[in-house]
C-alpha cells in the first residue's frame, strides 16, 4: 500500500510540475473535470433518491447534473469552454464577495475589541482588486486558477509520498 502511495505521489506532482509551465492549458482541463462531476454526482444523487425512496430537490438536482454532464459529454468543446468561463466569473465573484465580507470583518472587530483590522481591510480592498480585475480580464485569473491546480496537485503529491513512507515505516 505504502509503494502505490509513492509512486501515485510522483505522478501526480510531476504533472503538479507540468501544470505549472502551462497554466491557461491547466485551467482550460477544468471544464472536463466538471463534466465528469456532473455526471457522477447526477448518476449518484439518483440511486440515493431512489435507494432511500426521498424525491426532493437532491433529485431533481440529480437529474439536472446528469443532464449537464451527457450534454457536456456529447459536446465537449462548447461544454468546457461556457464552464470555463462561468467558472472566472464565479471566480471574480467570490473575490469580490470575500473583499466585501472581510472589509465588513475589520469594522466589526474595531467596535468588538476597540482595536481595526488593517490587516483584514487591506485584504478586502485586494480581493475586490482582484475580483474587479477579472471581470475585465479574465486571462489574468484562468492563469492564476491553472497556477493554483498545479501548486495543489504538487502538494497533494508530496503528501502522498510523506504518507507512503510513513505506512511503509509503521508496516516496518
Amino acid at each position: 500500500m505504502g509503494i502505490v502511495s509513492i509512486i501515485l505521489g510522483v505522478l501526480i506532482a510531476i504533472l503538479g510540475f507540468l501544470c505549472l509551465f502551462t497554466p491557461i492549458l491547466t485551467f482550460m482541463s477544468i471544464g472536463y473535470f466538471i463534466i465528469i462531476l456532473f455526471f457522477v454526482y447526477g448518476v449518484w444523487a439518483i440511486i440515493n433518491a431512489i435507494v432511500t425512496k426521498r424525491v426532493g430537490p437532491n433529485l431533481i438536482f440529480g437529474i439536472l447534473s446528469l443532464i449537464a454532464g451527457i450534454v457536456g459529454l456529447v459536446y465537449p468543446s462548447d461544454f468546457t469552454l461556457t464552464t470555463d468561463l462561468v467558472l472566472l466569473y464565479i471566480a471574480g465573484a467570490w473575490f469580490i464577495i470575500m473583499g466585501i465580507f472581510s472589509i465588513v470583518m475589520a469594522f466589526i472587530q474595531k467596535k468588538a475589541t476597540g482595536k481595526f483590522g488593517w490587516f483584514g481591510l487591506i485584504l478586502g480592498i485586494l480581493s475586490i482588486i482582484v475580483g474587479v480585475f477579472t471581470f475585465f480580464q479574465p486571462q489574468f485569473m484562468a492563469v492564476t486558477l491553472g497556477i493554483l491546480i498545479s501548486i495543489y496537485f504538487i502538494e497533494a503529491g508530496i503528501n502522498m509520498v510523506v504518507l507512503g513512507t510513513m505506512v511503509n515505516s509503521i508496516e516496518k
